[in-house]
């Protein structure tokens, strides 16, 4: 199956699919003459950097960097990319734009307003191409060889990709999540860009089946035979997984873990807090928050059965969830029982207050990559409850800011929950230490020159 099949689920359908590029804006000449040739990656890719060889050009002092993802939706890498990219464009680092497979707009455009008041310039895959890209596509035969043996099983009409990179021409393309790992690498490889980095968001494909493609695996291995490839990942939980799965050592992924930005945490005045306490109905009643999508890997139905332990020993306790998801409705049904102890909120803008305003969060993931959503917790003052999955180990300090749990230890997180719910000095005395350890852990500036160093 094509890459281009899976492409919309990846991105849990957070938005709508595009056309890509219409082709009548290449002349007839680029249109008949480049027919590609279906290959299996260890096959194709002699062809797809053919003329390369060992070339290496270095890395300006201040690189164009073009950032490749899927959309800008609210999600952990979306937020990631956005912040990133924003701080060190501001900083001068290196000259930052994105490129998102689909339009951002909608949905697919939540971090668009801090990437564009950072000066990041944003254009789609479906935006025309530059005369010159296109003069280039139509003209330089061995590009144009190089675009045919890009084979259709990935999807992506190379023209389309071709055509954006050589009317941004970055130093580095830094793609984001597998798809974009791959098409985006595959292209860029195909026209010379000097660096090309891969960053991993999560644990390997495999653990996501209705995403996970057969055909991803030769495609990584087939890129890391290329010294312009780097590979990198926010957490080692994460690193160790892929290395595993890809069949390298370890140490060939650098770990560059999640920073936030503390501007991008506002209305947590007590105001604003007491003001969304009274609107959840939960003023002098125990707050418990959950902030995930609704799919699979998340467990929501989990996160269900623990509320139900925690509502029999704390009956006034109020629970809820911000998010939106697949499985929404089977979580309507779910806890219909529960009355007004149990709300959905949907997707919320207000994140920040919900996390001030909570007395605990819990997370009962399956698998996690390094999920932002207890770093940011934390900062706010929120204690943790969550499971042992993936990269959610690395976040907090298990009996300081939080509680860690195995992932079926489902009596085990209610107890946790129950205490940090009833037992006020204990819930102060974690709120403290999670504000100074997301601080001083997870500090903007540390994120920001790691990211970059990946580019030089």
């Amino acid at each position: 199956m094509s890459a281009s099949a899976f492409w919309p689920v990846q991105t849990e359908q957070r938005a709508p699919a595009h056309p890509p590029v219409e082709l009548s804006l290449l002349s007839s000449e680029a249109k008949r003459e480049i027919v590609r040739v279906e290959r299996s990656a260890s096959e194709a890719m002699p062809h797809i950097v053919e003329g390369f060889g060992a070339w290496r050009e270095a890395v300006p002092a201040t690189p164009r960097v073009l950032h490749v993802i899927g959309c800008l939706t609210h999600g952990g890498a979306e937020r990631q990319l956005a912040t990133y990219a924003a701080a060190a464009h501001a900083r001068g680092l290196a000259s930052h734009s994105v490129l998102t497979f689909h339009p951002a707009e909608g949905v697919g455009a939540h971090f668009r307003p801090l990437l564009e008041s950072a000066g990041v310039r944003i254009r789609a895959l479906r935006d025309p191409p530059s005369q010159s890209a296109l003069h280039a596509i139509n003209t330089n035969m061995k590009l144009r060889a190089r675009m045919a043996a890009i084979p259709p099983h990935l999807g992506v009409e190379p023209i389309d990709f071709v055509g954006a990179l050589l009317t941004t021409r970055p130093d580095v393309l830094h793609a984001w999540l597998d798809h974009s790992n791959i098409l985006a690498g595959v292209e860029a490889l195909a026209v010379g860009v000097k660096r090309i980095v891969l960053s991993l968001r999560s644990v390997s494909p495999p653990n996501f089946p209705a995403w996970y493609g057969e055909w991803m695996l030769p495609w990584y291995r087939a890129l890391l035979t290329h010294d312009r490839v780097r590979i990198a990942a926010n957490s080692r939980a994460g690193a160790n997984d892929y290395a595993r799965w890809i069949g390298i050592d370890p140490s060939r992924i650098k770990v560059v873990n999640n920073g936030f930005d503390p501007s991008q945490f506002t209305h947590t005045e007590p105001a604003n807090v007491a003001a969304l306490r009274e609107e959840l109905d939960a003023v002098d009643r125990p707050l418990l928050l959950g902030v995930f999508r609704l799919s699979d890997e998340k467990r929501p139905i989990h996160f269900v059965n623990i509320a139900r332990r925690v509502l029999s020993a704390v009956p006034n306790a109020r629970i809820v969830i911000a998010g939106e998801g697949a499985m929404r409705n089977a979580i309507e049904d779910a806890t219909q029982d529960l009355g007004d102890s149990f709300k959905l909120l949907g997707q919320r803008s207000d994140i920040s207050t919900l996390f001030a305003a909570a007395d605990a969060t819990l997370l009962c993931s399956r698998v996690e990559g390094f999920p932002n959503a207890l770093i940011e917790a934390q900062y706010l003052g929120c204690p943790i409850v969550s499971t042992d999955a993936g990269g959610a180990v690395e976040t907090f300090m298990n009996g300081r800011t939080g509680f860690l749990h195995a992932q079926e230890d489902v009596e085990g997180m209610a107890d946790s929950l129950v205490k940090l719910l009833t037992n006020r000095l204990l819930r102060a005395q974690f709120s403290r230490n999670a504000r100074i350890f997301a601080a001083e852990r997870f500090g903007l500036e540390d994120m920001v020159r790691a990211t970059d160093a990946l580019y030089r």
